[in-house]
């Protein structure tokens, strides 16, 4: 009955991202008891469609305009416009990118402030705008001098520095 349903209903087909049991992947095959899913790893995972039905289904294609949820962490001494800024302008700089960014505080630890950005991407370019926009942050805020906050207790060092004789961190 639940492939009945599947092929009945339509809660995806053949070539969506889907998320099932925890796991993302893309539909390969829909057949009568079972659905095959190929995986990220490009394995692949049969599930029954009985355990599909008694599950929950997430469609990541269906939308035609998705969400890139991107959070970025910043020391409180930070110029928060100028962030705010260097978010807005790769958002604009990059094909791809649908709306301006939504921005928001949202969280505020002891060390940092934590940053959260939405972009919006049509589905057939969500993958390379995910990318691309968290590289852009990524060397916008380096060129700009914006530093990102670590959790704390991380120290970051160069590489390859000998000291004591040995190579590793400085």
């Amino acid at each position: 009955a639940s492939g009945v349903l599947i092929m009945f209903l339509k809660p995806f087909k053949i070539g969506d991202e889907v998320k099932m049991q925890g796991s993302y992947s893309f539909v390969k095959e829909i057949q009568i008891f079972h659905t095959v899913l190929k995986n990220f790893d490009n394995t692949e995972t049969i599930i029954p469609n009985s355990i599909i039905m008694s599950g929950t289904i997430q469609n990541m294609s269906k939308p035609e305009v998705r969400r890139i949820l991107t959070t970025i962490r910043v020391a409180f001494n930070e110029d928060l416009e100028k962030v705010e800024t260097i978010i807005k302008d790769v958002a604009a700089s990059m094909p791809g990118v649908v709306t301006d960014p939504r921005i928001w505080y949202s969280n505020f630890d002891p060390h940092f402030v934590q940053i959260t950005a939405v972009f919006e991407a049509n589905q057939n370019g969500f993958w390379t705008v995910s990318h691309a926009s968290r590289k852009n942050l990524i060397q916008a805020f380096a060129k700009n001098n914006i530093k990102v906050a670590y959790p704390t207790g991380v120290v970051m060092g160069e590489y390859g520095v000998i000291e004591n004789g040995h190579e590793g961190m400085k």
